[in-house]
């Protein structure tokens, strides 16, 4: 066992903080290993577990939208995020280059509420299926991730 968990090479695991409870990601290694440890019902495996700090500034750029048009459609979500109270902060925006606009950060309820909406919704359903109701104990309903127009069209008209 203590060789085949590779004490020198544990598995990376990322830790993704949400309103009621975490998601893991698997880093870049050791997938094969995870298959191979669920096959066998092995009872651990050695890993390793990070969870990023929540960013004190984050701009568009960062989530990767580097166009004009897409960072508009972006901060446009970030007020509305803002204005449910599923994020505190305030945006200071560049009305001639909002993809250098910046949201600066004091909580979030996820940090994947800020991605892109194409990003945002798929890790609203991953997190509903982990945590069922937790989303919606937020006002954040399945309808409402249903699809990136439905996202941006609820976050759009809290504002």
């Amino acid at each position: 066992m203590r060789v085949w968990c590779l004490d020198d090479d544990p598995v990376c695991v990322h830790r993704i903080p949400g309103p009621v409870g975490p998601l893991y990601t698997l880093g870049a290694n050791g997938a094969h290993r995870l298959t191979a440890a669920r096959l066998a019902a092995l009872p651990g495996i050695w890993a390793t577990i990070d969870q990023p700090a929540l960013p004190l500034q984050v701009q568009p750029h960062q989530t990767g939208i580097h166009d004009d048009d897409a960072a508009h459609q972006l901060l446009t979500c970030w007020r509305g995020l803002l204005a449910r109270d599923l994020v505190t902060g305030h945006i200071d925006e560049d009305p001639h280059l909002p993809a250098l606009s910046t949201l600066h950060l004091d909580d979030a309820a996820a940090i994947w509420l800020l991605a892109t909406p194409e990003q945002a919704i798929a890790w609203a359903a991953t997190y509903n299926r982990a945590y069922p109701g937790a989303l919606a104990s937020l006002g954040i309903t399945p309808k409402v991730y249903a699809d990136e127009h439905a996202w941006t069209t609820w976050l759009a008209t809290a504002t």
